[in-house]
């Protein structure tokens, strides 16, 4: 097997046992990440609703058509202010494409007890790796088929001036 070709099949192999870990990973990360953005951003909203009760300045229009739900509750305050609830919500479509994050906080303002609960919706993360996984898998099919392209024509470049030598070694003898 030419030199060329070795290499190539190195690289081709290494970077196909490589690719997979490095989309675990990927996936992992990119999961993690859209999940504890959103419930940073909907805890703040909650944050932002209930400086709004405290200071009296929160009006009906505030909440108008945003994902938010505010009730005062009977109850103790309950020892973890903050809930997070991951799920479908009874939707039916929502399962396959994604899933609604619910955000529950609890706040004490003026004697009373307030449950302030906003949801989103977030892209489910087998979507999100499937779409890395096909992205992948395109990149090193593209790769692997330029590298034993390339490889073959450099091969036959490189080695030319190798194999005229040889002949004209074994045309002298």
């Amino acid at each position: 097997m030419k030199f060329i070709n070795k290499i190539s099949l190195w690289f081709i192999i290494i970077t196909v046992l490589l690719t997979p870990l490095c989309v675990v990973i990927s996936y992992h990360g990119v999961r993690d990440k859209i999940d504890h953005t959103q419930i940073a951003r909907m805890t703040n909203m909650n944050d932002n609703v209930a400086a709004l009760i405290r200071d009296k300045k929160l009006t009906p229009d505030y909440t108008t058509g945003k994902p938010i739900q505010i009730e005062k509750v009977n109850m103790p305050m309950p020892v973890q202010t903050t809930q997070v609830f991951n799920g479908s919500n009874g939707e039916k479509n929502i399962d396959k494409d994604g899933y609604i994050i619910t955000v529950t906080s609890y706040y004490k303002i003026d004697g009373l007890v307030y449950k302030i609960s906003s949801f989103n919706y977030t892209t489910n993360t087998q979507q999100i790796f499937l779409g890395m996984l096909k992205g992948v898998l395109s990149k090193i099919l593209l790769i692997g088929i330029a590298v034993i392209l390339i490889a073959r024509y450099f091969s036959k470049k490189m080695f030319l001036p190798f194999k005229e030598s040889i002949r004209a070694l074994n045309d002298f003898s």
